[in-house]
Protein backbone atom coordinates (compact mmCIF):
# COMPACT_ATOMS: atom_id res chain seq x y z
CA UNK A 1 0.00 0.00 0.00
CA UNK A 2 1.41 3.34 -0.86
CA UNK A 3 1.92 6.18 1.83
CA UNK A 4 -0.82 8.30 0.60
CA UNK A 5 -3.35 5.64 -0.05
CA UNK A 6 -2.37 4.38 3.57
CA UNK A 7 -2.50 7.49 5.40
CA UNK A 8 -6.27 7.95 3.22
CA UNK A 9 -7.33 4.78 5.37
CA UNK A 10 -5.81 5.83 8.32
CA UNK A 11 -8.07 8.73 8.59
CA UNK A 12 -10.96 6.52 8.03
CA UNK A 13 -9.99 4.01 10.54
CA UNK A 14 -9.37 6.84 13.55
CA UNK A 15 -12.75 8.22 12.54
CA UNK A 16 -14.34 4.57 13.33
CA UNK A 17 -13.37 5.02 17.21
CA UNK A 18 -16.58 4.91 19.38
CA UNK A 19 -14.76 7.85 21.26
CA UNK A 20 -15.59 9.87 18.08
CA UNK A 21 -18.83 8.59 17.80
CA UNK A 22 -22.60 9.64 19.94
CA UNK A 23 -22.60 5.83 20.99
CA UNK A 24 -19.50 5.81 23.11
CA UNK A 25 -21.68 5.10 26.50
CA UNK A 26 -22.84 1.68 24.60
CA UNK A 27 -19.20 0.40 25.37
CA UNK A 28 -19.68 0.99 28.88
CA UNK A 29 -16.04 1.16 30.61
CA UNK A 30 -13.30 0.52 27.59
CA UNK A 31 -12.05 -3.02 27.96
CA UNK A 32 -7.79 -3.02 28.65
CA UNK A 33 -5.75 -2.97 25.50
CA UNK A 34 -4.71 -6.27 24.79
CA UNK A 35 -0.65 -7.09 24.31
CA UNK A 36 1.10 -9.68 22.44
CA UNK A 37 0.51 -12.33 25.03
CA UNK A 38 -3.33 -11.46 25.51
CA UNK A 39 -5.95 -13.91 24.66
CA UNK A 40 -8.69 -11.73 22.18
CA UNK A 41 -11.75 -13.44 20.24
CA UNK A 42 -12.52 -14.06 16.81
CA UNK A 43 -14.95 -14.63 14.16
CA UNK A 44 -13.50 -17.61 12.19
CA UNK A 45 -14.13 -19.07 8.80
CA UNK A 46 -15.12 -22.62 7.95
CA UNK A 47 -11.58 -23.46 8.07
CA UNK A 48 -10.91 -22.25 11.58
CA UNK A 49 -9.09 -18.94 10.29
CA UNK A 50 -10.13 -15.11 11.87
CA UNK A 51 -12.19 -13.66 9.26
CA UNK A 52 -11.59 -10.82 7.22
CA UNK A 53 -14.77 -8.60 7.40
CA UNK A 54 -15.22 -5.83 4.59
CA UNK A 55 -17.30 -2.88 4.23
CA UNK A 56 -19.21 -1.81 1.53
CA UNK A 57 -16.71 0.90 0.58
CA UNK A 58 -13.92 -1.90 0.61
CA UNK A 59 -12.44 -1.07 3.79
CA UNK A 60 -10.98 -4.40 5.52
CA UNK A 61 -10.31 -5.12 9.10
CA UNK A 62 -10.42 -7.87 11.84
CA UNK A 63 -12.52 -8.17 14.44
CA UNK A 64 -11.34 -9.20 17.93
CA UNK A 65 -13.23 -9.18 21.09
CA UNK A 66 -12.13 -8.92 25.06
CA UNK A 67 -14.73 -10.42 25.97
CA UNK A 68 -17.20 -13.27 24.56
CA UNK A 69 -20.55 -12.00 25.22
CA UNK A 70 -19.53 -8.73 22.91
CA UNK A 71 -19.25 -11.07 19.54
CA UNK A 72 -22.70 -10.22 18.75
CA UNK A 73 -21.94 -6.46 18.52
CA UNK A 74 -21.11 -7.42 14.78
CA UNK A 75 -23.84 -10.08 14.11
CA UNK A 76 -26.17 -7.53 13.47
CA UNK A 77 -26.86 -3.89 12.41
CA UNK A 78 -27.52 -1.25 15.09
CA UNK A 79 -29.09 2.25 14.96
CA UNK A 80 -27.76 4.82 16.36
CA UNK A 81 -30.29 5.23 18.95
CA UNK A 82 -30.55 1.46 19.71
CA UNK A 83 -26.93 1.47 21.10
CA UNK A 84 -27.46 4.84 23.01
CA UNK A 85 -29.57 2.45 25.21
CA UNK A 86 -28.18 -1.36 25.16
CA UNK A 87 -25.09 -2.88 25.70
CA UNK A 88 -25.52 -5.47 22.85
CA UNK A 89 -24.18 -8.19 25.31
CA UNK A 90 -25.70 -11.53 24.22
CA UNK A 91 -24.19 -14.95 25.31
CA UNK A 92 -21.44 -16.15 22.75
CA UNK A 93 -22.58 -19.32 20.33
CA UNK A 94 -19.22 -21.08 20.76
CA UNK A 95 -19.28 -22.66 16.92
CA UNK A 96 -18.51 -18.45 15.29
CA UNK A 97 -15.29 -17.83 17.28
CA UNK A 98 -11.97 -18.89 18.50
CA UNK A 99 -9.33 -17.63 20.68
CA UNK A 100 -5.92 -16.07 19.81
CA UNK A 101 -2.99 -14.97 21.64
CA UNK A 102 -2.80 -11.42 20.17
CA UNK A 103 0.74 -12.31 18.85
CA UNK A 104 -0.48 -14.85 16.84
CA UNK A 105 -3.40 -12.94 15.47
CA UNK A 106 -0.88 -10.64 13.79
CA UNK A 107 1.53 -13.19 12.85
CA UNK A 108 -1.08 -14.87 10.52
CA UNK A 109 -1.35 -11.44 8.63
CA UNK A 110 2.08 -10.62 8.30
CA UNK A 111 2.42 -11.94 4.69
CA UNK A 112 -0.06 -9.60 3.99
CA UNK A 113 0.18 -6.96 0.61
CA UNK A 114 -0.49 -4.21 2.75
CA UNK A 115 -0.94 -3.59 6.81
CA UNK A 116 -4.26 -5.43 8.66
CA UNK A 117 -6.00 -3.86 11.05
CA UNK A 118 -7.72 -5.41 13.83
CA UNK A 119 -11.00 -3.68 15.24
CA UNK A 120 -11.48 -4.18 18.87
CA UNK A 121 -14.52 -5.14 20.07
CA UNK A 122 -16.55 -3.54 17.16
CA UNK A 123 -20.29 -2.87 16.94
CA UNK A 124 -21.91 -2.84 13.37
CA UNK A 125 -24.26 -0.01 12.82
CA UNK A 126 -26.54 1.08 10.33
CA UNK A 127 -24.24 3.00 7.63
CA UNK A 128 -23.63 6.36 8.99
CA UNK A 129 -21.19 8.99 6.80
CA UNK A 130 -19.42 5.94 5.33
CA UNK A 131 -18.95 4.44 8.51
CA UNK A 132 -20.50 0.67 9.10
CA UNK A 133 -18.56 -0.15 11.85
CA UNK A 134 -16.94 1.47 15.05
CA UNK A 135 -14.74 0.17 17.24
CA UNK A 136 -13.25 0.46 21.00
CA UNK A 137 -9.81 0.40 19.56
CA UNK A 138 -7.21 -0.39 16.36
CA UNK A 139 -4.73 -2.41 16.35
CA UNK A 140 -2.19 -2.88 13.97
CA UNK A 141 -0.28 -5.74 12.03
CA UNK A 142 2.70 -5.25 10.70
CA UNK A 143 3.60 -6.86 7.39
CA UNK A 144 6.47 -9.21 6.71
CA UNK A 145 8.29 -7.64 3.77
CA UNK A 146 9.06 -10.15 1.35
CA UNK A 147 12.01 -8.29 0.00
CA UNK A 148 14.04 -7.49 3.25
CA UNK A 149 12.35 -10.13 5.77
CA UNK A 150 11.93 -7.47 8.22
CA UNK A 151 8.43 -6.79 10.04
CA UNK A 152 7.19 -3.11 8.33
CA UNK A 153 4.93 -0.84 8.52
CA UNK A 154 4.75 -0.05 4.44
CA UNK A 155 6.94 -1.28 2.08
CA UNK A 156 7.40 1.53 0.16
CA UNK A 157 11.31 2.40 0.25
CA UNK A 158 12.33 -1.76 1.50
CA UNK A 159 15.38 -1.41 0.07
CA UNK A 160 16.82 0.53 3.19
CA UNK A 161 16.78 -2.36 5.41
CA UNK A 162 18.71 -4.21 3.08
CA UNK A 163 22.13 -4.29 5.20
CA UNK A 164 19.68 -5.45 8.33
CA UNK A 165 20.23 -9.73 8.06
CA UNK A 166 17.11 -11.02 9.65
CA UNK A 167 19.63 -14.21 10.54
CA UNK A 168 21.26 -11.51 12.85
CA UNK A 169 18.26 -10.29 14.62
CA UNK A 170 17.13 -14.06 15.12
CA UNK A 171 20.59 -14.41 16.60
CA UNK A 172 20.24 -11.69 19.42
CA UNK A 173 16.56 -12.35 19.64
CA UNK A 174 15.79 -8.59 19.08
CA UNK A 175 12.43 -7.74 17.99
CA UNK A 176 12.02 -4.38 15.66
CA UNK A 177 9.36 -3.09 13.62
CA UNK A 178 10.59 -0.68 11.25
CA UNK A 179 8.88 2.45 10.14
CA UNK A 180 10.04 4.80 7.57
CA UNK A 181 9.72 7.99 6.82
CA UNK A 182 11.45 9.53 3.82
CA UNK A 183 11.20 12.17 0.64
CA UNK A 184 9.75 9.48 -1.53
CA UNK A 185 6.35 11.14 -1.34
CA UNK A 186 7.06 14.18 0.15
CA UNK A 187 6.24 17.58 -1.85
CA UNK A 188 8.86 20.02 -2.12
CA UNK A 189 6.31 22.75 -1.96
CA UNK A 190 6.90 24.60 1.38
CA UNK A 191 3.09 24.75 2.60
CA UNK A 192 2.24 21.23 1.38
CA UNK A 193 5.54 19.73 2.32
CA UNK A 194 4.49 21.02 6.19
CA UNK A 195 0.82 19.63 6.43
CA UNK A 196 2.50 16.21 4.89
CA UNK A 197 5.11 16.56 7.71
CA UNK A 198 2.68 17.22 10.42
CA UNK A 199 0.20 14.36 9.18
CA UNK A 200 2.99 11.96 9.24
CA UNK A 201 3.75 13.02 12.58
CA UNK A 202 0.09 12.65 13.84
CA UNK A 203 0.37 9.34 11.86
CA UNK A 204 3.07 7.85 13.87
CA UNK A 205 1.40 8.96 17.15
CA UNK A 206 -1.53 7.09 15.83
CA UNK A 207 0.52 3.46 15.23
CA UNK A 208 2.76 3.70 17.93
CA UNK A 209 0.67 2.57 20.94
CA UNK A 210 -1.71 -0.11 18.48
CA UNK A 211 1.34 -1.88 17.02
CA UNK A 212 2.24 -5.16 19.04
CA UNK A 213 5.89 -6.06 19.83
CA UNK A 214 7.02 -9.50 20.68
CA UNK A 215 9.33 -9.32 23.93
CA UNK A 216 13.17 -10.15 22.83
CA UNK A 217 16.53 -9.36 23.67
CA UNK A 218 15.26 -6.02 22.72
CA UNK A 219 11.81 -5.00 21.61
CA UNK A 220 11.70 -1.53 19.43
CA UNK A 221 9.79 0.03 17.01
CA UNK A 222 12.38 1.76 15.14
CA UNK A 223 11.76 4.72 12.92
CA UNK A 224 14.31 5.69 10.01
CA UNK A 225 14.00 9.37 9.30
CA UNK A 226 15.53 9.82 5.16
CA UNK A 227 14.44 13.60 4.97
CA UNK A 228 17.70 14.99 4.15
CA UNK A 229 16.77 18.06 6.49
CA UNK A 230 17.67 17.55 10.05
CA UNK A 231 15.49 20.27 11.39
CA UNK A 232 12.54 17.94 9.96
CA UNK A 233 13.56 14.94 11.24
CA UNK A 234 14.08 16.25 15.16
CA UNK A 235 10.21 17.01 14.63
CA UNK A 236 9.41 13.23 14.77
CA UNK A 237 11.53 12.44 17.49
CA UNK A 238 9.66 12.49 20.90
CA UNK A 239 8.14 9.93 23.53
CA UNK A 240 5.76 7.72 22.18
CA UNK A 241 3.13 5.36 23.68
CA UNK A 242 3.72 1.89 23.04
CA UNK A 243 1.21 -1.09 23.31
CA UNK A 244 3.22 -3.29 25.04
CA UNK A 245 5.46 -1.67 27.95
CA UNK A 246 8.71 -3.40 27.44
CA UNK A 247 9.27 -2.06 23.70
CA UNK A 248 10.62 1.37 23.18
CA UNK A 249 10.71 4.10 19.86
CA UNK A 250 13.93 4.55 18.77
CA UNK A 251 14.31 6.79 15.83
CA UNK A 252 17.83 6.67 13.18
CA UNK A 253 18.60 10.00 11.43
CA UNK A 254 19.23 10.67 7.66
CA UNK A 255 22.76 11.28 9.86
CA UNK A 256 23.31 7.68 11.17
CA UNK A 257 22.26 8.64 14.37
CA UNK A 258 20.65 6.74 16.95
CA UNK A 259 18.34 8.48 19.15
CA UNK A 260 15.81 8.25 21.96
CA UNK A 261 12.67 9.50 22.30
CA UNK A 262 14.41 12.51 24.57
CA UNK A 263 17.05 13.15 21.73
CA UNK A 264 19.97 11.69 23.44
CA UNK A 265 22.44 9.64 21.54
CA UNK A 266 23.30 5.67 21.86
CA UNK A 267 26.76 5.52 20.64
CA UNK A 268 27.10 2.27 18.47
CA UNK A 269 29.73 0.89 15.95
CA UNK A 270 28.11 0.60 12.64
CA UNK A 271 30.91 -1.60 11.24
CA UNK A 272 29.48 -4.84 12.15
CA UNK A 273 25.82 -5.72 13.26
CA UNK A 274 26.87 -7.16 16.70
CA UNK A 275 28.02 -3.37 18.04
CA UNK A 276 24.67 -1.72 16.55
CA UNK A 277 22.07 -3.83 18.68
CA UNK A 278 24.47 -4.10 21.51
CA UNK A 279 23.78 -1.03 22.37
CA UNK A 280 20.26 -0.90 21.79
CA UNK A 281 19.43 -4.11 23.62
CA UNK A 282 21.88 -2.32 26.81
CA UNK A 283 19.91 1.17 26.42
CA UNK A 284 16.53 -0.93 26.90
CA UNK A 285 17.89 -2.68 29.82
CA UNK A 286 18.90 0.53 31.69
CA UNK A 287 15.02 1.81 30.59
CA UNK A 288 13.28 -1.42 32.12
CA UNK A 289 15.82 -2.48 35.09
Amino acid sequence: MGSLAFQSNLEFWKKSLAVNWPVAKTTNQPQTMPGHYDLVLCPINEQGAPLVLTDSAGHSFIAAFTKDELIFRIMRTHTLSELAKADCKVGLHGQIARQFMLGDLVTRFQDSKQPTVIFLNPIKIAQHEGHEYIAEEIIFCPILDPLTKKLMTTTDEALALLAISHEDMARFGIQIVFHLITNHSAPEDKISREAYLKAKIQELSFMAPRIPMKRGSGSVLCVILNLDNIMEEMAFIRHYKTLDPYADVLFVTSALELLDGDMNVIPYDGNQIDTVFSPIIEWQRNQHP
